[in-house]
């Protein structure tokens, strides 16, 4: 992200040709071409800001909504307390009470497509390695379950097992779940239009249809492991990376009996495990590693979420930013750690968010400390995070623009770099969303908290219109349910601003967020239901408001 002056109101796409932009959102040159979806503005900082231009002429843009749908508005409340109703839930509901919301959204059960060994669809041995290999790259430092060095061996053993006549049926159901799970994780972040065809197995249907068969094929393979009674690393191992895909299949609240099951087998084991004659330095960090993927699954959670483990149950250690490679050979200094490229750094700045988060939440939970004291402890938690990000993940100063050779070498510098910034953002937005009841009777410019709540929301969606990121990496379930987080909040406050200057931008904020929602809802279910609720608050927004008067 460049610093500059000002924010360039020309698209991203008319720039990059040097053609000339009518500066609209979708301007007349991308709809033109037939890429109406592509058109954004590039987001800078101005004056250390995360900025983007807004449109020239009238900012309040329309929905495409049926003529039907138009003339069902109806006037609501401008009540400074309204909330916009989704079935039975308010916003304030499906902002802090996700339980209650995600029923509502998935009333259908998860259907497992694994019933036998027969049901499983294999790839052939080139097309799994290219998946593995594309996993390593992409979610490695997500799940951070296996050491791939140690799997990629066991991997052509179990290939070779098999193509010398070997059944699935008769391997380790434990490997087995790790691994479905690993081919699952990895169509998270695969595209069909950008990635070779090679890499994939023909199949009728889509991408989609794969991660349902290889996350059904790992819980098929860990029921066959009896994980529920057996404390297996490798169950661990196997939880931990499925998590990944629960929300992505739609089996939501299967996900936190996973986690819990998860954290328990943990806890039988012993985990994190410490070096020496038992287990290997390598093994001890992966098993932290490990542990602090439970962790950060239960403490990033809403403050409504009873977490499986508290800050008492353990040492509170955090893993190391060292690759597996200097592992292996004993290496654990950290020193100038800072300027270290790894990684793992991804993982180690999530710990520290989601200790700010849990103890914010756990504060908010005992109810002993007054709330604009938590609100300020975890703010500057956050500043502190923020302040002590490693170089590479850092926006880029306008003197040292990003490095394409850095991010050509680390491709997922960039991905990483957006992502943090984007979980911060909504974070900071989520903690002074708590303090709304004190400006529920206020007039709104004279409250800093709301100003921060609501700039840190749309600085979400800014952010992504103008990351030119992948659509399959902004496909990952962590993009959509903080897009989804912002947009309930920008939502939330618009009846509020009626006939101030500010429900226009809020507007437009919640039309742009649902249109990076729509780029990634083929393969996600969440993103699919999240603009459906979205595009509900919009059709009961009062006629004046999107329609105003000439």
């Amino acid at each position: 992200m460049r610093h500059t002056q000002r924010a360039p109101r020309s698209c991203k796409e008319c720039s990059s040709r040097k053609i000339k932009c009518d500066k609209g959102i979708p301007c007349k040159p991308c709809t033109k071409r037939g890429q109406a979806a592509r058109c954004t503005r590039e987001v800078v900082l101005v004056r250390g800001v995360v900025t983007v231009a807004r449109s020239e002429g009238p900012q309040t843009r329309m929905p495409n909504f049926l003529p039907d749908e138009k003339a069902g508005f109806r006037p609501v409340s401008r009540s400074p307390d309204h909330r916009f109703a989704a079935g039975e839930l308010s916003t304030d509901d499906m902002i802090n009470h996700p339980q209650k919301l995600m029923s509502l959204v998935f009333q259908s059960q998860f259907i497992s497509v694994v019933k036998t060994w027969d049901d499983i669809h294999m790839p052939s041995r080139s097309q799994s390695l290219k998946l593995i290999q594309h996993g390593k790259l992409w979610t490695s430092w997500i799940h951070c379950a296996v050491n791939y060095a140690k799997f990629e061996v066991e991997h052509e053993e179990f290939w070779g097992f098999l193509e010398s006549g070997g059944q699935l049926r008769e391997r380790n159901a434990s490997w087995l779940a790790i691994y479905f799970a690993l081919l699952a994780a990895a169509i998270l972040t695969s595209d069909e239009d950008n990635m070779d065809t090679s890499i994939l197995p023909h199949i009728s249907g889509n991408l989609n249809s794969l991660l349902h068969i290889w996350y059904s094929a790992s819980l098929y393979c860990l029921e066959v492991a009896n994980y529920t009674r057996c404390s297996d690393f490798m169950h661990v191992q196997a939880i931990g990376i499925l998590q990944m895909c629960c929300n992505a299949v739609g089996d939501i609240v299967f996900r936190n009996r996973l986690m819990a099951i998860g954290i328990q087998i943990a806890n039988d084991l012993e985990m994190p495990y410490k070096a020496g004659t038992e287990h290997s330095l390598i093994e001890a960090e992966l098993s932290k590693r490990l542990w602090w993927v439970f962790v950060i699954g239960e403490w990033l959670n809403p403050a409504t979420h009873r977490p499986s483990l508290s800050e008492d149950d353990f040492n509170v250690i955090l893993p190391l930013p060292v690759d597996d490679a200097e592992l292996e050979r004993g290496l654990t200094s950290t020193e100038s750690s800072q300027d270290r490229i790894s990684p793992w750094w991804y993982h180690i700045i999530l710990c520290k968010t989601a200790l700010v988060h849990h103890r914010f939440t756990q504060g908010i939970r005992k109810n002993t400390t007054d709330l604009e004291v938590l609100v300020r402890i975890a703010d500057e938690g956050l500043a502190d995070i923020i302040e002590s990000l490693p170089a590479h993940l850092q926006p880029p100063e306008q003197s040292s623009p990003p490095s394409t050779d850095l991010e050509d070498r680390y491709p997922w510098i960039k991905w990483q770099r957006v992502d943090l910034i984007m979980m911060l953002l909504l974070l900071r937005s989520k903690i002074n969303y708590e303090c709304r009841k004190f400006w529920s009777n206020s007039p709104p410019s004279s409250l800093p908290r709301r100003s921060l709540c609501l700039q840190s929301a749309q600085s979400v969606v800014m952010l992504l219109e103008g990351a030119d990121m992948p659509i399959h990496q902004r496909r990952y379930m962590t993009y959509t349910l903080r897009l989804y987080g912002a947009g309930l909040i920008i939502a939330s406050e618009i009846p509020r601003s009626a006939g101030e200057g500010e429900s226009s931008g809020l507007i437009n904020s919640l039309l742009s967020c649902i249109q990076l929602l729509e780029q990634s809802k083929n393969l996600n279910i969440v993103a699919e239901k999240a603009v459906e609720h979205l595009r509900s608050f919009l059709l009961r927004i009062n006629n004046e408001i999107i329609c105003p008067s000439p």
